[in-house]
């Protein structure tokens, strides 16, 4: 179960990191911002994309090497941020 867990938490946020670095201006509304310039279209890919897709590349990581206990910890810890 454990394991599941964290897989789940890296496809959530995978998906939805890859959903906002790749449509920024209709998912900003999702975060009360508006998006209406470039920069803040880029703001809101690199924030609200880039990060999530950090993290879940970070929690893919530690599933495969075994350190799942970390990686719900880490899970856990930026749900709770978010």
């Amino acid at each position: 179960m454990p394991r599941f867990l964290l897989g789940l938490g890296a496809a959530v946020f995978a998906g939805f990191g890859l959903a906002f670095a790749l449509f920024p201006t209709p998912l900003a509304a999702f975060v009360e911002i508006e998006a209406s310039t470039p920069s803040a279209r880029a703001d809101v890919a690199a924030t609200y994309g880039g990060l999530e897709l950090g993290v879940a590349a970070v929690l893919v990581w530690m599933l495969r090497r075994g350190d799942i206990r970390t990686g719900l910890i880490v899970a856990a810890l930026t749900f709770g941020g978010l």
